[in-house]
């Protein structure tokens, strides 16, 4: 017995029909958008906040620092301090400070570490005192301005 090869029968309908085809029905109901606590906009923002913070302290841009490669030097000590502050201000796991970062959690423990022991140069424990304050104050008041404290 010969098997008959299909043949490709061409569409012939238009796409914009197909597509108008589809979208008939009942609409999707959306879910209602979902709240967030304070402490988790917190926990969401500040890390994005840190890591901005650092890029600017370093004169290097986010596209640098999000970089998925090997950087710069002054480029890899802005990443660092940005993973530090992150999960030593915002008390974020180093699991989810790597994925803020785009990093695996290994890398978060050499950064926190590296920094950590190198806070004994005075420039740059100067400087990380500067930023935690800043970080720490915006924490302070992002809480007070979504709990509706505000003096």
């Amino acid at each position: 017995m010969v098997r008959q090869q299909k043949q490709h029968v061409p569409v012939t309908e238009p796409v914009t029909t197909r597509l108008a085809r589809r979208a008939r029905g009942r609409p999707r109901k959306l879910p209602p958008p979902r709240r967030f606590s304070a402490i988790e906009l917190q926990a969401r923002l500040g890390p994005r906040l840190a890591e901005a913070v650092a890029a600017n302290w370093q004169g290097c841009s986010l596209r640098e620092l999000r970089a998925g490669t090997r950087s710069a030097a002054r480029v890899a000590e802005a990443r660092q301090v940005g993973m530090y502050l992150a999960h030593t201000l915002f008390h974020l796991s180093m699991t989810r400070t790597g994925a803020v970062f785009g990093r695996d959690r290994t890398t978060v423990r050499h950064a926190c570490q590296l920094i950590e022991d190198q806070r004994e140069r005075p420039l740059l424990d100067e400087a990380l005192l500067m930023l935690e304050a800043a970080l720490a104050r915006w924490a302070e008041d992002f809480a007070r301005a979504l709990t509706g404290d505000e003096p």
